[in-house]
């Protein structure tokens, strides 16, 4: 399945760069890692583990569809990747962000109809946004660690599936994005990341 999809994740990567304003384009390697990773992505280009992604998936169709919705998450990493980096650790929000603005680019290419993980967070997210925006912004402001939010697939208290803090920055894109006046410098804030809290503030997020 993943060889057969070569042109169309070539066309997807180029819908990416011209929603984002790129012009440098990047590899996409699809291989066989250790287990611990579906998506890697830097400045250089993206890599995707099939064992990680391909897990449980029975039909070449559904291979597809993850694959293609990972090339568009993973491809906006690498645009972020090129961007100058701040110093120091990111913050939850910050995170947050990075990981939710990947999901927003992979949902405007990919249309509304995601697989798998992000299919599930974002049943999970819209039947619980007001108390898990609650709970997120508690541990934004006392600086609480990614666990909770991000990078761990344990089972969270309540059925909360795991990396809701992907859904929560889509959410803030997606705010931030309809208020702009310009969408397409929008976009390129949303990319450069250069003040998470201050995105936040002016996408005016904030379900009740």
């Amino acid at each position: 399945a993943a060889q057969a999809m070569q042109a169309e994740a070539d066309a997807l990567m180029a819908r990416v760069a011209r929603l984002l304003g790129e012009t440098m384009p990047a590899p996409a390697y699809v291989l066989f890692g250790a287990g611990n990773s579906g998506g890697t992505a830097g400045p250089d280009g993206l890599a995707l583990g099939l064992e990680v992604l391909c897990a449980g998936i029975e039909t070449p169709a559904a291979a597809r569809a993850i694959l293609m919705d990972f090339v568009a998450h993973e491809i906006a990493h690498v645009y972020q990747s090129r961007q100058p980096q701040a110093r120091g650790r990111p913050t939850l929000l910050h995170q947050a962000l990075v990981e939710g603005f990947a999901d927003y680019v992979m949902e405007q290419v990919r249309g509304p109809g995601q697989q798998g993980a992000a299919a599930e967070r974002q049943r999970y997210g819209l039947a619980h946004e007001a108390a898990l925006w609650q709970r997120f912004q508690a541990d934004v402001a006392r600086g609480a660690p990614w666990a909770a939010w991000m990078y761990d697939q344990k089972a969270q208290p309540g059925g909360q599936p795991p990396d809701m803090g992907y859904w929560i920055g889509k959410r803030i894109c997606e705010a931030y994005v309809a208020r702009a006046a310009d969408r397409e410098q929008a976009l390129r804030t949303l990319l450069a990341l250069r003040d998470a809290g201050q995105i936040l503030r002016d996408s005016g997020y904030g379900p009740r």
